[in-house]
């Protein structure tokens, strides 16, 4: 195996990781506004 090849599949799995947590952070956020906008109501 390529070293080089090692290093762009980490990058890539940490880049995939990142987005990742952003998307469930982002989704979680919306499910905690809805929650609250329900119970203001």
């Amino acid at each position: 195996m390529d070293p080089r090849f090692h290093k762009y599949l980490y990058m890539i799995a940490i880049c995939a990781l990142i987005i990742a947590v952003l998307t469930i952070y982002k989704g979680l956020n919306e499910i905690n506004l809805f929650f609250t906008e329900r119970i203001k109501i």
